[in-house]
């Protein structure tokens, strides 16, 4: 994949790593933001809104 940002082109060498953690009796899922090394912020979202973001955003790729 490549990125163009302030005319300057980079490539991603490294898949991102992706974390979410849930509490199974709540409907909703509390989701973090994080990588190796930002710490974005937590929000919560319905199953169906995070399945839709996962899905459309982290395709799945061998």
């Amino acid at each position: 994949m490549e990125l163009k940002t302030g005319g300057y082109e980079t490539k991603l060498i490294a898949r991102p790593k992706l974390y979410i953690a849930n509490d199974i009796h709540k409907r909703t899922w509390k989701v973090h933001c994080n990588a190796d090394f930002f710490s974005g912020k937590s929000f919560n979202m319905l199953l169906e809104q995070l399945l839709n973001y996962l899905t459309q955003h982290f395709p799945v790729t061998k």
